[in-house]
This record gives structure tokens, C-alpha cells and sequence, in this order.
């Protein structure tokens, strides 16, 4: 029996690999000179205005530069392409009966592609950001991972198993 080979989840892989490229989110950037704790505290304003040298910079995420953090833990944006990526070395890795890890594995990895995805977009939404295309890609392609992976997994749950047959 030929391997049935896993060219959906190769496909959306790939959509992550190549959204690590693209826009990601971009947020408006904004730097002060503060010199309010030192003896020359407002002379800058008083003299010369407000200082924004900076003003209008408009710093954007790839899938490369960016990273989401959570309560002091820092989650590079790239974890989400190792996951897309490992994903797909275990399908193919399955598909040529080399090496099979547990399903839930690979249901875990794209829930994480998931949840990074989402939670970026919220950190970028709430902080008067704005989500970009690499990001929406990289969460569609997630998405539909994960439920390829689940229904597979659905299907090699409810299927039944042959009885071992005793030999005479």
C-alpha cells in the first residue's frame, strides 16, 4: 500500500513559512528624551518644544523580528514557524512509516500556532496597533491544521481495529 501523504498540512506549512515574511502587525513608535530627574528637567520643552524626533515611525513585525510576551515569558514569533514546520516532519515522518508521534501532539503544536496567533493580534489590537496579513495567513493556515489533525485523529479513534485472530 502506497503512503497517503499529508499534502494539506504540507500546504499550510508552507503558508507559515512563507508568512513569516510578510507584515505581521505594525504598531506606532514614540520616543521622549526624559530628562525629568535631572537639573534640566522642561528646559528642552521650554526651549525648543515638544522633542519628538521620532514621531510618525511606524515599527512592523515579521514572523522573524517579532515576539509575543506573556507575564515575563518571551515567545519569539518563530516558534510558531518551528511548530508549522515540526507538524509537518512528523506527518511525513508518519506517512513513510518511519516514526509516528502521538496525534495529540501535533494538535498541541497547532493549538499553540493558534494561540500565539490570536494573542498577538490582541496585544497589537489593544495597544492601537494594527494586524497585517502575514498574521492573518499564519492563523488561517494554523486553523486549518488543526483540523485536519483533529479529524484524522476523529477517524483513527472510531475506526474499528481488527481482532487478533488465533493461529491453529
Amino acid at each position: 500500500m502506497k503512503p497517503k501523504w499529508p499534502i494539506g498540512i504540507f500546504i499550510a506549512s508552507a503558508v507559515v513559512l512563507v508568512s513569516a515574511f510578510l507584515p505581521w502587525g505594525s504598531m506606532q513608535a514614540s520616543f521622549k528624551i526624559a530628562l525629568h530627574d535631572t537639573p534640566l528637567a522642561g528646559l528642552p520643552e521650554r526651549a525648543f518644544g515638544n522633542l519628538d524626533p521620532f514621531k510618525g515611525i511606524v515599527v512592523t513585525m515579521t514572523g522573524w523580528n517579532g515576539s509575543l510576551e506573556l507575564g515575563g515569558l518571551t515567545l519569539p514569533n518563530w516558534l510558531v514557524v518551528v511548530a508549522a514546520l515540526a507538524i509537518s516532519a512528523f506527518c511525513a515522518l508518519r506517512a513513510a512509516s518511519v516514526w509516528e508521534v502521538h496525534p495529540i501532539v501535533n494538535i498541541l503544536l497547532a493549538s499553540y500556532g493558534i494561540f500565539h496567533c490570536v494573542a498577538l493580534a490582541l496585544v497589537l489590537l489593544s495597544n492601537s496597533g494594527r494586524v497585517n496579513v502575514g498574521l492573518i495567513a499564519t492563523l488561517l493556515a494554523f486553523i486549518t491544521m488543526a483540523i485536519v489533525l483533529a479529524r484524522a485523529y476523529r477517524a483513527s479513534q472510531t475506526s474499528p481495529n481488527p481482532e487478533p485472530t488465533a493461529e491453529p
